[in-house]
């Protein structure tokens, strides 16, 4: 699972960085992929981060 959300995290981003330099950054689509690539992020986030222990 954290490879595919890898993947998909740096296709997302470069898809945005392209976006970005086509229609500049405020864009309403890059603004769109920004908000994607965010919950991506917050997804690989939860399933990397370490719990801690129960007392």
């Amino acid at each position: 699972m954290q490879d595919i959300l890898n993947r998909q995290i740096e296709q997302l981003r470069g898809q945005m960085v392209l976006l970005g330099i086509s229609h500049g950054f405020l864009h309403p689509e890059v603004q769109l992929c920004s908000r994607r690539l965010d919950q991506l992020l917050l997804q690989y986030y939860e399933l990397t981060r370490v719990k801690p222990s129960a007392p």
